[in-house]
């Protein structure tokens, strides 16, 4: 038989772990730089300026965690146009293949902790291919 006591007891801890399950599932989906490094990506937290490599059907680094606030340039050193498209429409100002010919520079500042895949639409989908993620974390 439950008392009161422990009955008022249980479900103040059912309130409490419901509670605690509502704000992990309403917190701030950015990840953590530890997350992120675990997941393979290269550590560029700290630099204001980071240069992805545009090259012939590969970014590289492929998958970069950054600083809010970092200004990231791409690069085309490849033989070929390209684009940076956000697999999240609206994510970033895309990057046209007007501004990605061979030897261009497109330049976009993320200010916003969370994570930003994207890909080369001439090469790739949002899910294969020419792809690319850059994930900021919090400063």
């Amino acid at each position: 038989m439950v008392t009161s006591a422990k009955r008022s007891g249980s479900l103040l801890l059912v309130s409490l772990c419901a509670v605690a399950a509502l704000a992990t599932a309403c917190s701030d989906d950015a990840p953590s730089a530890e997350e992120a490094l675990a997941d393979g990506f290269v550590d560029m937290t700290g630099e204001e300026v980071v240069t992805i490599d545009v090259l012939d059907n590969v970014f590289e680094p492929e998958r970069v965690v950054v600083s809010e606030g970092t200004e990231v340039r791409w690069e085309n050193r490849g033989r070929t146009p390209h684009n940076v498209i956000a697999s999240e429409e609206g994510a970033f100002d895309d990057v046209p293949v007007a501004e990605m010919q061979p030897g261009d520079v497109a330049v976009r500042t993320f200010d916003d902790a969370g994570a930003y895949p994207y890909y080369c639409s001439l090469h790739g989908t949002p899910e294969r291919g020419q792809i690319g993620e850059i994930r900021v974390v919090a400063s």
